[in-house]
């Protein structure tokens, strides 16, 4: 039978010659088997510990890696570079400049009384719309009626002094013609004497004629009185819409004009707008060119312009400090044949020229077409969203901006293609077939080491703790 450690200590325990008990020679190499299996032992768990963080740390990378690449789903194969899509989208192309300028009226005329004096009826208001000939107001003068009737007097008397001359020339020219015989004491005619000089009848006649040049003065002047007196009533010089009003009744002509005119009467039937393009794309544009036009001040209102007129000279290039070194620009006119009635003048125009227009086209950005080694155009488009599996699909470009493609071939709306196509292998060329680089086949092994290192490091000290039992 056995005994256990406390009881052969008893038994073994001897008494030293100090008179203090000592172990026996069983207790200590009992002991010390003891001491070297618990040491052992804390080694194997210390590695155990070890092994079990490496395995767990792969398992949290790989988890990561694997996570990662589940989100993103752009990766073709496992250490393939993520790849970014984006859809093939239907629409209207357009590539075009803008600028911006103010809507202006293509004539407009300001319209001022003729003649100073005080307003007395105004007959239109802002907005209204007239045609040529209607009254707009009516001006009080009662310098032009005494004008008037200065005029008619005058002609009255020129008409009196042409009577006057007219009788004179006749009486004078009738003695002229009257000859009285001169005779002798024999009574021969010796002589004959006119009753008036030849040189009485020119003076008679120039005196007509001076009456007639006099008559003609004074129905002219009385003309332009009565022209000045109508003046007073002032009419639209032409059709259109009353696009300034600053005429009130009883203020002065003088001073309503000296706040930039009475009326300014515009035809807004037609609009234009000058605006300044960049020398870098005026070459882009060109007489007749159609483009769009927006308003700050109308959202949702768009109309149909065209360019009518490309300055030949450039504007100023000058900074702000006066020295060159500014931005050219050339001055562009188009013209709105159909502007929106709410279209005021001076509103603000966003003006787009267009270069190229395609309607209802298939449309990537630019980045998306790849050209091939014969210089066709193609796209990636992807077959397998899960694998990242791309085939190319010929196309052409239509049209093209710095930023988009208008396309047509082997695609339809809606496929989803590659950002950068050239970021995948040619799949004529074969595909990438790269290993995971954080492998669930490489974690076991790591971890079987681990625990394996531990167990042979076990091993040991558990024989030898037996072989001390």
């Amino acid at each position: 039978m056995r005994t256990s450690p406390d009881d052969s200590q008893e038994t073994l325990q001897t008494l030293r010659p100090d008179g203090t008990l000592g172990e026996s020679e069983e207790d200590m190499e009992a002991r010390l088997a003891m001491e070297s299996l618990m040491r052992h032992r804390r080694a194997r768990r210390r590695k155990k510990l070890i092994a079990g963080g490496i395995v767990g740390a792969i398992v949290l990378v790989g988890a990561v890696v694997w996570g990662v690449s589940k989100f993103t789903g752009n990766a073709v194969g496992d250490d393939a570079p993520q790849l970014m899509t984006t859809f093939v989208d239907r629409g209207d192309f357009t590539e075009a400049v803008e600028a911006s300028g103010a809507a202006k009226p293509v004539t407009s005329v300001v319209v001022n009384p003729e003649v100073g004096g005080t307003i007395e009826t105004v007959n239109v208001a802002e907005g209204d719309t007239v045609q040529e000939g209607d009254v707009l107001l009516t001006v009080k003068n009662d310098e032009l009626d005494k004008a008037i009737r200065d005029a008619e007097m005058g002609v009255r008397n020129a008409k009196l002094g042409v009577s006057q001359a007219q009788s004179a020339y006749a009486t004078t020219l009738e003695a002229y013609n009257k000859v009285e015989e001169i005779k002798d004491e024999a009574g021969n005619v010796v002589e004959y004497k006119r009753g008036a000089e030849g040189r009485d009848v020119d003076s008679a006649a120039f005196a007509v004629e001076s009456a007639n040049n006099s008559l003609s003065d004074a129905q002219e002047a009385y003309s332009i009185a009565v022209a000045n007196a109508e003046k007073r009533t002032v009419r639209a010089p032409k059709s259109g819409s009353v696009v300034v009003m600053n005429a009130q009744v009883g203020a002065s002509t003088d001073s309503a004009a000296n706040a930039g005119g009475l009326i300014q009467i515009a035809d807004l039937s037609q609009m234009t707008v000058k605006v300044q393009v960049n020398e870098v794309d005026i070459s882009k544009v060109s007489v007749g060119q159609m483009a769009k036009v927006t308003f700050s001040a109308l959202p949702g209102v768009e109309l149909d312009a065209q360019v009518t007129r490309i300055a030949t000279v450039a504007g100023s290039g000058e900074d702000s400090s006066g020295h060159g070194g500014g931005v050219v620009t050339y001055d562009v006119s188009l013209l709105i044949p159909q502007p929106a009635a709410e279209l005021k003048p001076g509103m603000t125009a966003n003006v787009q020229i267009m270069l190229q227009s395609v309607p209802d086209t298939l449309m990537v950005p630019l980045s998306c077409v790849a050209m091939d080694e014969a210089g066709g155009s193609y796209v990636m488009v992807v077959t397998d969203y899960e694998t990242g599996a791309a085939e190319r699909r010929s196309v052409s470009v239509r049209a093209s901006n710095q930023t988009t493609a208008a396309i047509e071939g082997d695609v339809d709306e809606g496929d989803k293609v590659l950002l950068d196509p050239y970021s995948v292998p040619d799949p004529d060329m074969g595909t990438n077939d790269g290993s995971d680089p954080v492998s669930t086949d490489g974690e076991a092994p790591v971890a079987e080491n681990a625990a394996g290192s531990a167990s042979d490091d076990g091993a040991e000290p558990t024989a030898a703790a037996d072989t001390a039992a």
